[in-house]
């Protein structure tokens, strides 16, 4: 007897992949990643479709459930993640871009001015310098980062998007690679969502982002919350144009001593931003 393979249509495997996923997410999140995986894999965009999947989508959708239980980030399976209204290449060379960092974009773009000079540290994917340049293509834009694999990822996202960063591969942290950006270089305005997340965090962290997302570039020790903000601002001392803007991306609960830190090396004009779920968030300060 010749065994025909059951067939199964979208509108009952996309439930079926939900109702997994319920398991590890809640679930609004867990429909979103459905959503997503149907959209971008399957090129299916009615999830209530009576389409039926051919046997090898049947069997990719099983592998793909296995990885999502196995909490995997969708953006990885998918092979991209959306920022600010554009699509990025990720990998678990780089951070997947976060909706708070939008933030931190959005306010950089209401301050830029015509044919400024704009410096993102610790690029990683190179979300922020790119939302930029799609905003201002008349902007100047640098992207810095240690990884020599983040910035492959960072390289491949501009041209993606069409637009032409200077990429430059140093560690902030020491002072003896400064020069990397450029002997000479000013910028008007230096950005950086640097990582933040005391070790002590990780109890509390979701498995997607603790087996997957970089530690490089998200994790610093409990003795040492501020260690990028102090080695960065005191680059931006150096760096920053007179009058120039200083954007950070903040520990929730750092706020007050980030402020603090800035104020100390005569930074003006320094003020917490708190993001849309009312958390401190962004700090911004002046030269």
């Amino acid at each position: 007897v010749c065994h025909q393979p059951s067939r199964m249509i979208a509108k009952t495997a996309f439930t079926n992949l939900k109702t997994a996923l319920y398991s590890i997410y809640d679930n609004r999140e867990a429909h979103t990643i459905a959503r997503y995986i149907f959209e971008d894999i399957f090129n299916i965009f009615n999830t209530q479709s009576e389409k039926q999947l051919s046997d090898t989508q049947v069997s990719e959708l099983k592998t793909i459930q296995k990885r999502l239980l196995n909490y995997e980030p969708w953006q990885h399976i998918v092979g991209f993640a959306d920022f600010y209204g554009s699509k990025f290449r990720v990998s678990p060379d780089v951070l997947i871009p976060r909706p708070e960092t939008e933030e931190l974009v959005h306010l950089v773009l209401e301050h830029v001015k015509p044919l400024q000079t704009i410096l993102d540290i610790g690029t990683g994917s190179g979300s922020i310098p790119i939302s930029i340049k799609k905003k201002y293509e008349h902007l100047e834009v640098f992207g810095l980062d240690i990884s020599e694999a983040a910035l492959n990822i960072a390289k491949q996202n501009a041209e993606l998007n069409q637009v032409q960063i200077n990429w430059r591969q140093a560690n902030i942290l020491n002072q003896n690679e400064w020069n990397r950006v450029g002997e000479n270089q000013k910028f008007d305005i230096i950005v950086s969502n640097p990582p933040y997340v005391l070790e002590s965090d990780k109890t509390e962290m979701h498995r997607n982002v603790l087996d997957f997302d970089p530690e490089l570039a998200l994790f610093v020790a409990n003795e040492t919350p501020l260690l990028f903000y102090d080695a960065i601002s005191n680059f931006a001392l150096q760096y920053l144009k007179p009058n120039g803007q200083l954007y950070f991306e903040i520990h929730q609960d750092f706020g007050q001593q980030t402020v603090a830190l800035l104020e100390n090396k005569g930074f003006q004009n320094v003020e917490v931003l708190k993001d849309l779920f009312g958390n401190d968030r962004i700090v911004s300060g002046s030269t």
